[in-house]
């Protein structure tokens, strides 16, 4: 029984309980409560209690948050340091509670994207179903954000909203133009004139050589850059508007709201990044957040690859501009970012979002290295052989050429793959391999190793995730940040 998420309802108690492999809804002489019968399950007669065993079902779930608000997801809102922590097994929440206890952080339990649905074989509502078991098994009452994540089509967004999703994060990545960099001066002209003149000169009244002055940062917009800006990003901006204009507001529910303009080929200039947040908030659209695509590189998995040094200096004037606007940073891919979490920490100053999904998994796989190296050994091979179909979904720099084979990988040596960058993205970009229920006999063997060491699983969880959640604070606690 999992004593945190004992309940007393009527004249007798609700909890969870594991049995085997199965974790199920115990009503223990809970006749007499109202919501007894919405909770389907078989009754029965143990020691002389009688005793009703629910399944951990969809129906169950929706019931168990009706009566249990604090199971729930809320919106989080535009302050504070809050943390995205997808999952992709649908068994770490209790890990991700203990990390964030004592730490301040507001959670998003329930965050996946339509990609990870699709490659895991789960959907919205199978998500945060997990997630309000999760809850419900630590008794965490402190409330919980659920991101659809990287959502690209307007059904995607209402399939969200329908399941109870409190946080859209609209990528705009189709609407982007990656084109618009590498043009000539004479190519953006043209380019510039199949646009509407009576929007370009509206934005061109507005912005063209005015100066603005964000927390003692100057952005200024000539003539070449404006035309650039506008033809990279007007039609994302204008995309962005609809969906919030006609498929968030009508919802009618406080939504957070989430812009992704990061999958570009190039970093987002503090010019494009003033202009989308002016733009947006012109036109009445309330940003929660904005995911810019900083300099370097944000891979899956690993550490930040660039210069930390000119990170820092773009990177301050990018949360300057998201304070000027009222919404937090987004950071995304945020899993494993030791080098430059004091940096996002000390100029955030708490209006934060930070992105973590894969690193859970791979906790996961540190848990079968130790508990069934075997088990791991065999993932390694079957990662090697699916590994380029998993780079059709993920942009990672791993090179096969020099992982090793796994004739040379040992059940003593497998949990050396984990410390090792080209490993490590393999792994990590495999996981729809493994998970999906049509992929063969790994699914049912990876939950049952994690079942039988749940602890192992949350302490591990507890350990890495709070080093993030450590680093980015040793960043809060410096002078001199972003504040107004």
């Amino acid at each position: 029984m999992y004593p945190h998420s004992i309940q007393q309802v009527g004249n007798g108690h609700l909890l969870l309980a594991r049995i085997g492999n199965e974790k199920v809804l115990l009503l223990i002489n809970a006749a007499d409560w109202s919501g007894y019968d919405d909770f389907a399950g078989q009754e029965s007669s143990i020691n002389g209690d009688k005793v009703k065993i629910a399944p951990t079902s969809h129906a169950n779930a929706c019931a168990l948050r009706r009566y249990f608000p604090f199971t729930a997801a809320v919106p989080l809102g535009n302050k504070g340091f809050s943390m995205g922590m997808g999952d992709r097994l649908g068994l770490a929440t209790p890990g991700h509670i203990q990390a964030i206890a004592g730490t301040g952080v507001r959670p998003v339990f329930a965050q996946q994207s339509v990609r990870e649905l699709t490659l895991t074989g789960r959907s919205f509502a199978d998500v945060l179903d997990d997630v309000t078991w999760g809850v419900f098994q630590e008794g965490y009452t402190e409330g919980f954000g659920a991101d659809g994540d990287h959502l690209k089509q307007e059904r995607e967004v209402q399939e969200a909203l329908a399941a109870g999703y409190t946080m859209i994060t609209l990528d705009c990545s189709e609407r982007l133009d990656n084109t618009i960099a590498t043009k000539t001066g004479s190519e953006i002209n043209e380019a510039y004139k199949k646009l509407k003149e009576e929007a370009t000169n509206n934005l061109e009244d507005i912005y063209l050589n005015k100066k603005c002055d964000v927390n003692g940062y100057e952005i200024f917009f000539d003539e070449l850059n404006l035309k650039k800006i506008i033809l990279t990003y007007l039609k994302a901006v204008n995309y962005v508007e609809h969906v919030y204009k006609d498929l968030i507001v009508p919802h009618g529910k406080e939504i957070d709201f989430e812009v992704s303009i990061d999958e570009t080929a190039f970093p987002t200039t503090p010019e494009a990044h003033f202009l989308v947040g002016a733009e947006l908030q012109r036109r009445g659209v309330k940003v929660t957040s904005m995911a810019p695509r900083f300099c370097g590189e944000f891979q899956k998995g690993i550490d930040y690859i660039g210069v930390v040094d000119e990170f820092e200096r773009q990177f301050k004037i990018h949360a300057a501009i998201a304070a000027h606007f009222d919404y937090k940073l987004s950071i995304h891919s945020g899993s494993d970012k030791f080098k430059v979490f004091p940096v996002i920490g000390r100029y955030t100053k708490e209006r934060l979002h930070l992105k973590t999904a894969g690193t859970s998994w791979l906790e996961a796989l540190q848990v079968i290295a130790r508990c069934q190296p075997e088990l791991l050994c065999q993932m390694y091979q079957h990662a090697l052989e699916h590994v380029d179909e998993a780079r059709e979904y993920y942009h990672v720099s791993l090179d096969t050429a020099i992982v090793p084979t796994p004739g040379t990988i040992t059940p003593d040596t497998i949990a050396g793959i984990l410390s090792q960058d080209d490993t490590r993205q393999m792994m990590h970009i495999t996981y729809g391999f493994f998970l999906h229920p049509k992929v063969g006999t790994f699914r049912e063997k990876i939950y049952t190793v994690l079942n039988n060491n749940e602890d192992a699983y949350m302490a591990v969880l507890k350990q890495h995730l709070g080093r993030h959640i450590a680093l980015v604070n040793i960043g809060h606690s410096f002078k001199g940040g972003v504040t107004n």
